[in-house]
């Protein structure tokens, strides 16, 4: 049987609205609510509910494109050919009021920045926003380009290949709480944010940094979110942070860290999102996170090294309510590293070297909903080791190397609405391990060695076999069962429980050793002829 297949391919033109050359639409301030086109015919402009648009030819190949929002927002882009006189170009513009100014792909005017803004009549400015993606990194300046913006709060200047300020380049900014610096390569120097003493957010990503002086950071002390991520920082100390008593949220991700001191985040008492990710971590330290009570996420995931624990990592943290742990290469798990963690309700292990796991691992986890271990190489299970899992709603166990199910391994996990289980060796599961799985809706056991068939170990009750229906699955008592993988087994048969659960919409059996059928209309079921 070939199968068959369709696609569906959805494009999407996204346009410019028609521009017109003379401006005729929005050439007064009383329709326009103060947005003006130059009457000289270098710039078309358009109206649509409001928001204007416009483009100003600057000779061949080159034109400044923009749109703008009374009251909210300019935006504007230019071409690698726009030079800084080009701004001049623009003259007869009027703007308005607006909260927001966003340039893209533009020099650096040969005037301060807030000139230019002059000349479109355009005032107020909170939110300054320049990527030029051009190398800035001898010509910015503080006097030259960011003078007279002294009610701006949010900064961002990301992407313009900086690499040195001087300590005085943020005064004036009295009032900056919100600073984005990420994806240059500057070297900044101690003193230099001493005058944004108001500063709540600060982007460093992607700027090459090695090492972190502790005076830099240590006036920030209303500093919530640091971002320190894809830099070639190696090593980092408690000082660095220790002026931070505000922080919530700390991303020190993609570094080349190998090594944090135990106290190393001991003063950063409100932290509550931490990210220590793409490190080179071989252990972390005990009692690395005694001090974070506050601490409700956790990410450290793709290490570069083999992670071991040190036991009680994430102990006591009550209000910790994810742990992400993907991809590092962790062989074994202390049996005391989530114990009291007890409003956890996301959990990830996949991808590791697990072979199995302690039985009470997760013996305080009654609120968990979400449970990966996926991609590991797991063989065994112990029994009831998800007893205390009464909330859990997703478990994912596929890719493992599992051989048997046995009748007790999901006593207590009985709100499960969705088991993986694909991709194991799995040869036999006990005929009552589902029994207890009402709230089941979606079951994907692909690729294992299955048939369902009584082989003689089965010790319940005769239910494999009722002589009005025929042959029963281990799912017969899933009730709510929308969604059936059993793709690529050894099966040979439609079980009675599938064809006569009414919930059932999707069946897949492709790839397996089925010759007759008996089925009913109630739901999708999708066979491939098995070949040897």
């Amino acid at each position: 049987m070939k199968a068959t297949w369709a696609v569906l391919v959805c494009m999407w033109t996204v346009s410019w609205p028609m521009l017109s050359t003379r401006g005729a639409r929005c050439d007064s301030t009383e329709d326009c609510t103060g947005f003006s086109c130059p009457e000289d015919g270098r710039c078309g402009c358009s109206d649509f509910n409001g928001q204007y648009q416009f483009e100003c030819h600057l000779g061949e190949e080159n034109y400044i494109r923009g749109s703008a929002r009374a009251f909210s927002f300019l935006e504007f882009q230019c071409l690698e050919k726009t030079s800084p006189s080009d701004y001049d170009s623009l003259a007869g513009l009027r703007i308005g009021p607006v909260e927001n100014v966003i340039i893209h792909l533009c020099p650096l005017p040969d005037r301060p920045i807030s000139d230019v803004l002059s000349s479109f009549n355009t005032s107020s400015v909170k939110t300054f926003k320049f990527q030029s993606y051009r190398d800035l990194s001898n010509i910015f300046s503080r006097i030259r380009h960011l003078a007279n913006l002294r009610n701006v709060t949010k900064l961002i200047l990301s992407n313009n290949n900086l690499t040195e300020l001087p300590n005085d380049f943020l005064r004036g900014f009295t009032d900056l709480t919100w600073l984005d610096l990420k994806e240059n390569n500057l070297k900044l120097p101690n003193g230099f944010f001493e005058s944004v003493p108001r500063l709540q957010v600060l982007e460093l990503g992607g700027n090459g940094l090695t090492q972190i002086d502790p005076p830099l950071l240590s006036h920030l002390n209303e500093l919530h979110l640091l971002n320190l991520w894809k830099n070639r920082l190696r090593k980092i100390t408690r000082d660095v942070f220790s002026g931070l008593s505000s922080l919530e949220k700390l991303d020190i991700s993609t570094n080349s860290i190998e090594f944090l001191p135990n106290d190393v985040f001991h003063d950063l008492k409100n932290l509550q999102q931490l990210s220590l990710h793409s490190n080179n971590f071989t252990k972390l330290p005990t009692g690395l996170l005694t001090e974070n009570r506050k601490l409700q996420i956790f990410r450290l995931h793709d290490n570069h090294g083999s992670l071991r624990f040190a036991g009680g990592d994430f102990a006591n943290l009550t209000e910790l309510t994810e742990i992400h742990l993907m991809r590092n290469d962790i062989a074994s798990i202390p049996e005391d590293v989530f114990w009291g963690a007890s409003s956890v309700i996301a959990i990830s292990l996949q991808g590791n070297s697990l072979e199995d796991l302690p039985q009470s691992l997760f013996r305080d986890q009654g609120k968990l909903q979400s449970l990966d271990l996926s991609k590991n190489l797991i063989r065994y299970l112990p029994n009831s080791i998800f007893t205390h899992l009464v909330n859990l709603k997703i478990l994912r166990l596929g890719f493992n190397k599992m051989k048997t199910i046995s009748r007790e391994l999901f006593y207590g996990a009985y709100n499960l609405v969705s088991l993986e289980m694909e991709r194991n060796e799995l040869s036999h599961i006990d005929p009552e391990s589902f029994s207890h799985l009402n709230h089941l809706e979606k079951a994907r056991f692909s690729d294992n060695l299955l048939s369902f068939l009584p082989d003689g170990n089965d010790t319940g009750p005769e239910i494999n076999y009722d002589v009005l229906f025929g042959n029963t699955s281990p799912f017969r008592n899933c009730i709510s069962l929308q969604e059936l993988y059993l793709a690529n087994n050894s099966i040979t048969e439609i079980f009675s429980d599938w064809r006569f659960n009414l919930n059932l919409r999707e069946l897949d059996l492709s790839y397996n050793k089925i010759e007759n059928l008996t089925v009913c209309i109630n739901f999708k079921i999708f066979l491939r002829i098995f070949t040897k």
